[in-house]
């Protein structure tokens, strides 16, 4: 066990599930802020460090109300359609089979899943950071002088396409990480000489 490639991937982890998201939320807030609070950026400028560890608590303190947006999609969207369909009879069971396993020999599926689950977040956080980047446009619109009717509905567009793919393929995932969960819980294959000690 390497406890610095663990910190690696941990730090990784959160950037691209909190803070990435985070910063795509609170960018056209942060351009309002500056220009509706005068001399912030004189400050910002005089005091970087600390200017900067605010921003990164900031992001990802907005990542991880994303986070939250996301999960209620996934229970209420992506769960809700899983549990319908017939090839997961019992979704909730397996779901709730799965989290209670403890493995002797860790499947391969395992980690597997954890990336599914990384994937998932991550396509969940970016759509609700995208969203909240579309209604961010609301005041940008009142600050920006060039900024037109059709230029801000340009950007609420492709904002919104973009959180609407996110959201779309957060289902396939969520797919994906049932069948895993329903065939972990069929039972488990062991191969290999050392495989029933």
């Amino acid at each position: 066990m390497n406890p610095i490639a663990d910190l690696k991937a941990d730090a990784l982890r959160t950037l691209f599930i909190y803070i990435v998201p985070g910063a795509i939320a609170v960018l056209p807030w942060l351009c309002f802020f500056v220009h509706e609070v005068n001399g912030i950026l004189g400050y910002a400028d005089e005091h970087q460090p600390l200017a900067a560890v605010v921003l990164l608590l900031l992001c990802l303190s907005i990542g991880k109300l994303t986070d939250g947006l996301g999960t209620l999609w996934e229970v209420n969207v992506n769960d809700a359609r899983l549990t319908r369909k017939s090839e997961f009879p019992n979704f909730q069971s397996d779901w709730q089979r799965y989290i209670r396993t403890a493995f002797i020999h860790e499947p391969v599926a395992v980690g597997y899943i954890e990336n599914l689950t990384q994937t998932l977040k991550f396509e969940l956080n970016v759509g609700a950071g995208f969203g909240l980047f579309a209604a961010g446009q609301i005041p940008l619109a009142r600050i920006l002088e060039n900024y037109s009717a059709c230029h801000g509905a340009l950007v609420v567009l492709g904002a919104l396409a973009i959180a609407a793919f996110a959201f779309w393929s957060s289902y396939g995932t969520s797919y994906v990480l049932a069948s895993v969960r329903k065939w972990l819980g069929e039972g488990i294959v062991l191969q290999g000489a050392d495989a029933g000690s």
